[in-house]
C-alpha cells in the first residue's frame, strides 16, 4: 500500500505543477504551421510569428470576429461614434483607431502581445487599406486558426469581446 502511494504522489505532483505550452506562435502571413512554446524569443518574432496565449484563443478569435464585423459596417458607409478603443485577450491587446474617409470609416488596427520581456507587434491595417481587403485579411487569419483542430474548437465562437479605454468623438 505504501509503495502504491509513493508511486502515485509524484504523478499527481507532475500533473499539477507541470508547465504546459503557454503560447501558440501564429504566422503573420498565415502560411506556416502553428508552433507551440513556453517562452517567446526575439528570433521567433523577427521571423514572422505572433504569439497568442493558448488559454486565451477563444477571446482572441472573438476579437477578430468583432473586427471583421466592424470592417463590414465601414463598407456600408457607416460612421462609428468611437474614435479609438482596445480589445484585450490575455496578454494580447488590439488597438483600434478610426480613420475617417469620404464614404465611411476605415480602421488602423494593431495587435500587441507582451510575452515576458518580448513585445510582438502585428499591424493588421494602417487605415489606408479598404475595408473589403481588410475583411478578407481577417477572414484568412480566422481560417488559418480554425483549420488547426489541435489549437481551436468550435465551442469558442460564443464569446463576445469587451471594449476598453474607449474614446468617443463628439460632433
Amino acid at each position: 500500500m505504501k509503495m502504491k502511494a509513493l508511486l502515485i504522489i509524484p504523478l499527481i505532483m507532475v500533473h499539477f505543477f507541470a508547465v504546459g505550452q503557454k503560447f501558440a506562435l501564429l504566422s503573420t502571413k498565415s502560411k506556416e504551421p502553428i508552433l507551440y512554446t513556453d517562452s517567446v524569443t526575439v528570433e521567433q518574432v523577427k521571423t514572422g510569428y505572433f504569439p497568442v496565449e493558448t488559454k486565451k484563443v477563444d477571446s482572441f478569435l472573438a476579437n477578430l470576429l468583432y473586427l471583421k464585423n466592424m470592417t463590414n459596417s465601414g463598407k456600408n458607409g457607416m460612421r462609428l461614434k468611437m474614435q479609438s478603443f482596445q480589445l484585450i485577450s490575455g496578454s494580447t491587446k488590439f488597438y483600434i483607431e478610426r480613420v475617417p474617409f469620404a464614404y465611411g470609416d476605415r480602421f488602423k488596427m494593431t495587435g500587441v502581445t507582451q510575452a515576458g520581456e518580448v513585445k510582438a507587434v502585428f499591424n493588421l491595417s494602417d487605415g489606408e487599406v479598404s475595408n473589403n481587403k481588410m475583411g478578407k485579411k481577417i477572414d484568412n487569419i480566422i481560417a488559418y486558426i480554425t483549420n488547426n483542430k489541435s489549437f481551436y474548437e468550435l465551442k469558442y465562437r460564443e464569446i463576445n469581446p469587451k471594449e476598453y479605454q474607449v474614446i468617443v468623438r463628439s460632433e
